[in-house]
Order: structure tokens, then sequence, then C-alpha cells
């Protein structure tokens, strides 16, 4: 088959991924760009300067190479067009235009100084310099995952440097949808040859496996990977050649975290995000950026899982002027008092005779040996009132929605009290609530208390589940939770709305809606519940019988509003007289509007009830 034949077939072919509306002319043209200088090439793509002669502006064209003429390929490089098409953020390049020439894709994006992060790494930036690139690129990789894009191939000649010196993330060729969808024939094909998708030395262990499934934690790893990089100037994963370090990866073996390179507050973080088990793995890239923020602000990251005195070090760094003059005035204070203390004693000890003296010696000495008999019961009774705090301050930040800081106490507490059985269940508790199931199961397992069977079953049974459940999966959850079900259900759902989507956290909501409020009758219409993203607006109307916003308080917890999970700026409801009664209590803040609308706009009619025939 010639090449004007094969091309004229791959038109037909790849006009499919195309726009219906466009015109065949428009696809097969690149006319619209002149003045064409080239810059890089790959393995598929070459790239190039051109001017765009509509917009009078200079612009990247990447086309697929002459020598490239694996139709199955031209598809990969159009998917990598469409899927950052829609993408409109400071540090994803973007995509202006699309089209094919003789059966050859290209697309136009914008145009990047032509520096890429080996080259950043050369000038020797700070290390706050190499967090805050760290935090721009954790920020552009949380969005693409919040429109169910994963990138799959991070390493540095990925990360290109824009006009402004900010980081630019490219080459989505190997990005792909989060949702879930049949394996296609490309795929198949390269997983039959051996081929593996990603970059040795900076992809994640799984990946390496013929039977991989896409998942958000290979991209915190590959996050992590990026860190080690700027930290070292290293991958994390190196062989003599290629084929050990594929194998390398294959066993999760990442060079030494203990490096002079490598800050020691951010070893646990990285050993944590290129944990070998995904499971183990921060559970998303924007929890991720939020550690990162933690350590360049100066605060204490959860991983590192930081003592009283290394959160009062960071206290002091962080306000260390402010502690200076602090702690000069309380010294000049002391100083002050014990002068005049020691002013107005000091006459009086010259009249004290050597008989009180040796008094004194003597019940210094009698008091000495007790303090030391009893030091060992003094510091056990001490641990376990400390034991008993931590717990407490545990479950009071569990009920404020503060899950890292009661995470951080329950581990301070069993620290204190290993052997601690309630203690023990604080954390495992705390764990669950934040699905993290093989922890909760094991620390549960430990306290040995009967009220942690239920849990223990669940956390067993929800273990194998890598990363965050659904929401479907969340509600199947709750519903098997028996009589404990209301307290940690209302903890839960407060944190699915930390590590989802709005969109998917809806799901769960919906579920406590449809939970708190029952249909009144049999011809009762199902309950109505819409969120819009775009106008952070809850619509509620449709549901004539009124609506229930709040849980029911219970000995353990107060009445909580089950749409305060949501950013809402309005709730809309029907215009009833109860409605009307209620609407201030119904508020999710006190920002927040109510739109009433008219319900018999939307009322279902109900059908005709069958008469029965009457007999006589």
């Amino acid at each position: 088959m010639n090449r004007s034949v094969a091309n004229s077939e791959n038109n037909d072919k790849l006009l499919q991924f195309y726009d219906a509306s466009l015109s065949q002319v428009e696809l097969l043209s690149a006319t619209r760009y002149s003045n064409e200088r080239f810059i890089a090439e790959g393995a598929i793509k070459s790239v190039s300067r051109v001017t765009d002669n509509h917009c009078s502006r200079d612009v990247a064209m990447a086309r697929i190479k002459d020598d490239v003429l694996d139709l199955e390929q031209a598809i990969d490089f159009i998917r990598e067009i469409q899927t950052t098409s829609g993408f409109e953020h400071p540090n994803i390049i973007r995509v202006y235009d699309m089209g094919i020439t003789e059966g050859a894709p290209w697309f136009t994006m914008e145009l990047t100084s032509g520096k890429t992060l080996n080259d950043k790494i050369r000038e020797a930036p700070s290390l706050p310099e190499k967090m805050e690139i760290f935090i721009q690129l954790c920020d552009a990789i949380a969005y693409a995952h919040q429109h169910d894009v994963l990138h799959l191939d991070l390493k540095p000649n990925n990360i290109s440097l824009g006009k402004q010196g900010q980081i630019m993330l490219g080459d989505w060729g190997l990005a792909s949808s989060i949702a879930k969808r049949p394996v296609d024939d490309l795929e198949k094909s390269q997983t039959q040859q051996g081929y593996i998708k990603g970059s040795p030395g900076f992809m994640a262990p799984e990946k390496a496996n013929p039977e991989y499934t896409k998942h958000p934690s290979s991209d915190i790893f590959g996050l992590g990977a990026i860190l080690y990089f700027l930290l070292t100037g290293e991958a994390p994963i190196e062989g003599a050649n290629q084929q050990e370090t594929l194998d390398l990866t294959r066993k999760g073996k990442i060079q030494a975290l203990n490096r002079p390179e490598i800050p020691s507050r951010l070893t646990p973080l990285l050993s944590k995000a290129m944990a070998s088990d995904p499971a183990e793995r921060y559970h998303s890239a924007a929890e991720l950026k939020r550690e990162a923020e933690q350590y360049r602000d100066g605060f204490a990251t959860l991983a590192e899982s930081a003592s009283p005195v290394t959160l009062a070090a960071l206290f002091f760094k962080r306000n260390k002027t402010t502690c200076i003059l602090a702690l000069s005035s309380i010294v000049a204070l002391l100083a002050s008092t014990a002068y005049y203390i020691h002013s107005l004693q000091a006459s009086e000890q010259r009249a004290i005779g050597a008989q009180a003296k040796a008094e004194h010696a003597n019940s210094m000495t009698t008091l000495a040996m007790a303090e030391l008999l009893n030091e060992q019961e003094a510091r056990q009774k001490a641990n376990e009132e400390l034991s008993s705090i931590l717990q407490i301050h545990s479950g009071y930040e569990l009920d404020q929605l503060d899950f890292d800081k009661a995470l951080q106490s329950a581990k301070q507490s069993v620290d204190s009290t290993p052997d601690n059985p309630n203690a023990l269940y604080t954390l495992g508790f705390t764990h669950f609530v934040r699905q993290e199931f093989r922890l909760a199961s094991n620390n549960l397992k430990q306290s040995g208390l009967n009220k942690a069977e239920t849990l223990i079953k669940l956390s067993d049974q929800y273990a194998s589940i890598p990363g965050p459940l659904s929401g479907n999966e969340t509600v199947q959850l709750i519903k098997k939770l028996g009589k404990q079900r209301v307290y940690i259900s209302l903890s839960m759902l407060h944190y699915d709305a930390k590590i989802k989507s709005n969109k998917e956290h809806c799901k769960l909501i919906h579920y406590f809606l449809k939970k708190y409020n029952k249909p009144s009758g049999r011809f009762a219409p199902p309950l109505q519940f819409h969120y819009s993203e775009k106008n952070r607006t809850a619509n509620l109307s449709g549901n004539p019988d009124g609506i229930l916003l709040h849980s029911k308080k219970t000995n353990l917890t107060p009445p909580v509003h089950l749409l305060s999970s949501l950013p809402v700026r309005a709730l809309i409801l029907d215009d009833t007289v109860s409605n009307r009664r209620r609407a201030e209590s119904l508020k999710t803040n006190s920002k927040c509007k109510i739109i009433f609308v008219n319900p018999d706009s939307h009322r279902r009619k109900q059908p005709p009830r069958k008469k029965k025939n009457k007999t006589l």
C-alpha cells in the first residue's frame, strides 16, 4: 500500500476523533501557520516554533513524525490533544488548535522558554525555590485529577519552564481517564509485546506490571520522584542500565533517603509519597500539596509525626522575634523578682541557727528519698493522665472536623501508654474515619475491646481497596456500621468532603438526605436534590412535604447540618409555609441565600387509584 493510500485511510479513521461540525478542509490544512523553526523531537513527535497568521503570534506546533506510520500511535497522539484541550491552569501548557495534514495529526500549543526542569536544577535553586516548584506541580496534578485525568509520565523532561519562569507541565501522551473503561486494542497490543508505558526511574512500581490498573496513586509516586530529583538532582530509582532500572522499579527499590541533600523533615514525606504499596501513599495530590505547604510555611507535616519538642521548635522558628522578646521579658521579670526576694530573706537567713539548718537538711533528705521511691509510680500515673487527655483531644478534634490533629493526638496518646486499650481504640477509630483501613485494623485488634469487633471486620473487608472509597462504596460501608453508625458516619461524611470532588461527595450527601427524610406515603415522589458546582447552589425543590436538613441529636453528637460539608451560596426550596418558617435554620451559613420557588411548577401527578368492583 503506497503512502498516499495509507494517508487517505488514516484521515478517514482519525477524523472520527474530531468535531463533526468542522469542515474537512479545516482539519486537513495547516496553512494558517508559517515560518516554521525546529525546536526538538522525541520518539513520536517533533516540536517547532511557528507563526500563527490569524492571531499574529508565535506558538509551538507538535506534529507526528514522518517515520511514524502506525495508526494506533497517531490515535495516542490525538488523545494527548483531547485530554488537555479543555485545561485552563497556569502550570499546564495550553492547547490552541489541532488538525491533520496528509494523514499526520498536529496541534499547536503555548510556547514555553525551551528550558526544562533539568535546566532549572543546573542553576542550583534554593530549597524554598525547589519547594515552590513542587507545590506548583502538585497543584497542576490535583487540577488534572479533579477533571478525571491521570498524567502517568511525570519526569523532568516533561516539565517545562514558562517565559516568566513558572512551571509548565506538558507531554500528556500517556494520560488516561480515571473513569473505569475497557482496555482498548492499542493498550492490549502493547501489553502483549511487553511494552511498559512510563519512564523507568520515575514511574511507580505497579506500572511495570502488565496487569496494572490505572489509579491516581501512580501520579502521587511520580510527584514524590520529582521532589527527590529536585533535592538530589538524581532519579529515585537508578540502575546500571535501562533493564536493571526497570527491575528495580518493579521491586520498588528507591535510592537512600538519608542523604545530606534531603532535609530530615522531608524524609517521611518522600517515604510516604513513594511507598511501594499504593494504599500507603497520600490519598490525593491535594493532600500531598498541603503537606508540602506545611513544610514550606514552617509547620510540622502529618507524615513526620512530630513530637511536642519538634512542634515547639518549629513554633519558635516561625515566631523567632516575638519569642525572643517574650523570653527576654520573662527572664528580666524573674531576675527582678528573685533579687527582691533574696534581699528580703537575707537578714532572716543569717539569724537561723545551726540546728534549724540541720533540721532543714534532714527534711530535704527525707523528701528526696520519698520522691525517689515514688518516681516510677508517679511517672506511670502521669503517662496515664496524659494519654487520657490526648484521647479526649482526639475526640474533640474529630468533632471539630480537624482530622489531621485528631490523628496526631491519637498517636501521641498511644506513644504515652502503648498498652492502653482505649488509646489504641481511639487511634484505630481515627484511622477508620480517614479510610486508612489497614492501620485501623491493626490498632483495633491490639486494643482487644469488644466494641471494636464491627470496625475490625469492616476494616479487613475494605483494606484491599486502594485509595479513597467511591461515593457508592462509602454508602455501603456506612450501612454496615450498625449501632455505631451515627457518630462514625457523620465524621466520615465530613472527611469525605476533604478528599473527594464536590460531584463525588454529593452521592454521600444524597444518601444522608434520603436517610433523614423518609417518604410520607405510598405515592410520595423520591427526594429531589441537585447541586451546581458552577453556581454553588443546592436545589431541594420538588419536595412538597418539606425537607429535614439536620441529623438527629444523640448522646455522642449534636445535630449536624447535612449540607455543611458543601460550599453552598444559595439554597432553592419549595415556597411553603413550613419552609418559610424554618428558613433561617435551613441555611448552611449566615451568607447563604434562600430562594423559594412555586412547588406546583414541578409537582408530579399521582397515578389514579384502582376502584374495587363491588359484588352484590
